[in-house]
């Protein structure tokens, strides 16, 4: 009876400890929810989850998007349920983020320990990265829950493979497959795994058990690759995405804080923001360092304990070495914010290192430090992510065309984005029905084909483009003192000829974006120009290449809308320009 009594008494304060910390996630969550509209990503899915479901949908990600349905599946209905309010919109990923909190406790406790569990959701809950995007209208919380539920399956399957055990993980790799293009990388660790540990127990029929099941996941699969192939071949790569550089650091520090995210938003120069990470390093130190410290000195503990903390790290260091291969190679680039497919694994083992001190007072300032660094950053400083503004420009410029009576006959083009994705935004939001472009600087350079990239030169010296090459060649776009004929042409072709007469078309930019020539072509010589040792060739970072090339395109663009087309009325401040011409 004392047992018993004991038990549920301890049971009670687990229940209320992690209402407690569920409360704590929630209040950061929807702290600062509104954000004065919607930004680009934002918008995005916006634009997808409001085509027919379910082959509109699909259409749309076919031609303009990289990622699976299923998050825009689910959006869609959320919208008829609940509207296209911002809050509402944002309120599905504070939902997911919500839920990611109490389904790392209940993997923390099924694999670990309760106590564990708690720690766990207790970082998550303040973690400022799920913060982040618990406040976006993207599926990384979303994916982010189903990591959970992904590895929950697995170490289940590790643990005892039966036929049961078997098909909840068929069931959840399937669903996360269907959620997220990038889910192909955790199911593919998970199955490595697997057999790796089949084989060193020299469990042949569980091997052969397991190809069996994931066939049958591949034939499930299939659908899906008719929608990965058409993405694949509208979004190649391209001659500016598969960079290595200051990105690998934060792919890794963001599973501590987002703390780079603020300065690329809000920075008044996002061209010396981009050039110069070095003025972020005194917050760096102490937001993510001394953390990244605490993590490692748990992580040792809990290696040393758990055979399947063991397990969740190899997972994790295979997930970053996997991106960072593919990187590497040319084939995508270093996208620090997938980083929250994992997050809730490491910060489980982190949780769980703490929770195996054999002295308490270890376990306790191990735990204030770590959760008293997250709160001071949440509570004590400006760049929170609950105080991020987002959807600035988008909001200026609506704002502008509503006083200026744009018309189903005039035309909206945002750079260098492209209008693929605002129509829909702009009419629901703003009821300005004006037409759009469907365009992406991003796709244009990814289908690597003269008629998508003669805006760079002639055919010959398009054909002759490669990644291993585009570097130094794409140097002489950067240099060019005034547009080339082919640029000239193809905006022409692209847009230009594309309005009726007396139609006027809205061009807008962060106005950072673009610099006067003579500032360009400086930072196009020394500053971000650097020899390599194998040969005297002088190549440009990639990362730079992006911003600068970027930077080139919309400079140039306004250059031959001058030329063509009527200016009526410009409208500038410290971060936007609008320029309205008439044709």
């Amino acid at each position: 009876m004392i047992n018993f009594l004991k038990s549920n008494k301890k049971l009670s304060l687990e229940i209320f400890l992690l209402c407690l910390i569920i409360g704590i996630g929630v209040y950061f969550r929807l702290q600062g929810l509104i954000k004065n509209n919607l930004w680009y990503d934002e918008i995005a899915s916006y634009s997808v989850a409001v085509q027919a479901f379910p082959f509109g949908i699909i259409e749309k990600l076919a031609e303009f998007d990289t990622h699976a349905p299923f998050y825009y599946f689910i959006l869609h209905f959320w919208i008829k349920l609940f509207g296209n309010n911002e809050l509402a919109l944002r309120f599905l990923s504070v939902l997911f983020g919500v839920l990611c909190i109490a389904a790392v406790y209940f993997l923390g406790k099924k694999f670990f320990s309760a106590k564990a569990g708690l720690i766990a959701a207790a970082l998550l809950s303040v973690n400022s990265m799920q913060i982040y995007y618990s406040q976006e209208i993207r599926f990384y919380t979303y994916v982010s829950f189903l990591s959970i539920i992904s590895i929950y399956f697995f170490l289940n399957l590790l643990k005892n493979a039966n036929h049961k055990n078997y098909a909840f993980f068929l069931l959840a790799s399937l669903f996360f497959l269907y959620s997220s293009n990038f889910a192909q990388f955790i199911v593919f660790i998970e199955s490595l795994i697997l057999l790796t540990v089949f084989l060193y127990r020299k469990n042949f029929s569980e091997v052969k058990r397991l190809f069996g099941y994931l066939f049958l996941c591949f034939i499930f699969y299939i659908p899906h690759l008719f929608l990965l192939f058409s993405q694949v071949k509208n979004f190649s790569g391209g001659f500016l995405t598969g960079f290595i550089n200051e990105n690998v650091l934060l792919l890794i520090g963001f599973q501590f804080l987002n703390l780079i995210i603020p300065f690329y938003n809000v920075s008044p120069v996002f061209f010396e923001a981009c050039l110069k990470l070095q003025k972020l390093l005194p917050e760096i130190a102490f937001f993510i360092v001394l953390p990244l410290i605490i993590f490692v000195i748990a992580a040792f503990k809990a290696l040393k304990e758990n055979k399947t903390a063991v397990i969740l790290a190899l997972f994790s260091i295979l997930f970053f070495l996997m991106e960072i291969i593919l990187a590497l190679n040319g084939k995508m680039p270093v996208i620090y914010k997938y980083a929250i497919f994992i997050s809730p694994i490491v910060l489980l083992v982190w949780a769980y290192g703490i929770s195996v001190f054999q002295k308490k007072v270890l376990t306790g300032f191990f735990l204030a430090g770590s959760l008293g660094i997250y709160l001071y950053y949440l509570i004590f400083t400006p760049f929170a992510p609950m105080y991020i503004p987002r959807g600035y420009f988008v909001k200026k410029t609506a704002i502008v065309l509503k006083k200026l009576d744009f018309t189903e006959k005039d035309f909206i083009l945002p750079l260098p984005e492209g209008g693929c994705f605002f129509k829909d935004f702009y009419s629901s939001f703003y009821g300005i029905n004006s037409r759009g472009f469907d365009f992406s600087l991003q796709k244009q350079l990814s289908l690597k084909n003269y008629e998508n990239l003669k805006f760079l030169g002639s055919k010959e010296f398009v054909s002759s483009l490669n990644e291993k090459n585009s570097n130094e060649k794409l140097l002489s776009f950067l240099k060019r003192p005034f547009p080339a004929e082919e640029f000239n042409d193809f905006v022409k072709e692209k847009f230009l000829d594309k309005i009726p007469s007396g139609s006027r078309i809205a061009v807008y930019f962060p106005k950072d974006l673009v610099y006067s020539r003579k500032r360009l072509n400086n930072y196009v010589k020394k500053p971000i120009l650097r020899e390599k040792e194998h040969n005297s060739r002088l190549t440009l970072n990639r990362s730079h290449l992006n911003v600068l090339f970027t930077s080139r395109f919309v400079y140039n663009f306004i250059e031959i809308c001058d030329k063509n087309l009527n200016l009526v009325n410009s409208i500038e401040n410290s971060s936007l320009k609008i320029y309205i011409y008439e044709k």
